[in-house]
């Protein structure tokens, strides 16, 4: 047994679907980043189960507890130090999405009247570090897509795959504008700092080898090929 090591796992999961799939989501569709967790950790022989918390607070409760684990992250600098970064998982184009005019670049979201964005999310710390004052913090992705539907924001900042999800979902009928990626962001499985190292480097190495056999590619796939 792993020295400090605890009986089992809790998976915290949000609503960035279809990441994570929010409270109402079936036992066996939780998002794809919940199940490329659970499929780690019975390569493992660990027992975990599953929490729905809001966002801020699955962070919170992740980073003053040992035996939980957050599946899906951004990295940044505002939280590097805060949790033990166990894998990588995939990676997510993020951009502003809009209903008019296409932005490309920083620089012209900066006069704009509003841009929404998820509260504490990686765009948040991004955007606010880049000292963007015009952000308008939601908890949930939906409340954005609505908004934006709404008028009362101008752009939404947002992972592109889960913002597409979100709006067809909500069955809106106008077509959301991409602008270019301002990058792509590393998704990540994280713990806090009491969370046991040996059990956090067994965990990569189980989620490397579905990476190198394509179980992640798989996981990933059979939500894009539902999403309808």
């Amino acid at each position: 047994m792993l020295r400090n090591s605890v009986a089992q796992e809790t998976l915290f999961y949000s609503d960035f679907r279809p990441m994570m799939m929010g409270p109402d989501a079936p036992p066996d569709r939780l998002g794809y980043s919940v199940d490329i967790v659970v499929e780690a950790a019975q390569r493992l022989g660990r027992p975990v189960t599953t929490e729905y918390r809001p966002f801020a607070r699955a962070l919170q409760a992740v980073r003053n507890r040992s035996d939980a684990i957050q599946v899906s992250v951004f990295r940044d600098p505002v939280r590097e130090p805060r949790y033990r970064w166990i894998a990588m998982t995939h990676s997510e184009e993020i951009a502003f999405l809009t209903l008019a005019t296409r932005l490309d670049r920083l620089n012209q979201a900066r006069s704009l009247r509003a841009i929404g964005v998820e509260r504490r999310s990686g765009l948040d710390n991004l955007l606010t570090s880049a000292g963007f004052t015009n952000l308008q913090r939601v908890a949930r992705p939906d409340l954005n897509a609505i908004k934006l539907q709404g008028g009362r924001i101008d752009a939404w900042a947002a992972g592109v795959n889960p913002a597409m999800w979100t709006w067809r979902e909500l069955g809106f009928a106008e077509p959301l504008i991409v602008g270019r990626p301002l990058g792509a962001r590393d998704v990540y499985v994280a713990a806090g700092l009491e969370f046991p190292a040996p059990l956090a480097t067994r965990y990569a190495q189980a989620i490397a080898s579905m990476d190198e056999d394509g179980e992640i590619d798989a996981i990933i796939k059979r939500y894009a090929d539902q999403k309808d």
